[in-house]
């Protein structure tokens, strides 16, 4: 079976506070995040298929979920469903995480032509 293109190994990227709080503070930094990259998700990961199981115990050390979703998918309402069921089969909680969606590719006519119809849809899926 021939899969989407993915990475194998999630990527972190640390931000030592936040630029803004540095200036003001006069140097004194706060308190850093972490951003976790995860690649896409394979139906199924819940159950191990692929390397699920591994990103999947990184997304359950998140406080918060952002979804980058393909506006060029067939789906991205759908891409957007399944992710979410495979993190509440994963684990319940997940679900009761803040998310945001961001929608990219939208520079392509045949997407940036869908975006309000786009935007509807998951603002209804995620409300």
């Amino acid at each position: 079976v021939d899969y989407p293109f993915t990475t194998l190994v999630p990527n972190l990227g640390v931000c030592d506070g936040d630029p803004l709080d540095y200036a003001s503070t006069g140097g004194v930094r706060g308190k850093g995040i972490v951003i976790s990259d995860i690649p896409g998700l394979l139906e199924g990961a819940h159950r191990g298929l692929g390397l699920g199981l591994a990103f999947l115990r990184h997304i359950e050390r998140c406080r918060i979920i952002i979804h980058v979703v393909d506006g060029s998918s067939l789906d991205p309402v759908g891409d957007l469903v399944a992710i979410n069921q495979e993190l509440v089969l994963f684990n319940p909680i997940l679900a009761s995480k803040p998310q945001v969606v961001a929608l990219n590719k939208i520079d392509l006519p045949h997407v940036r032509d869908k975006v309000p119809d786009l935007k509807a849809s998951l603002l209804t899926h995620m409300g």
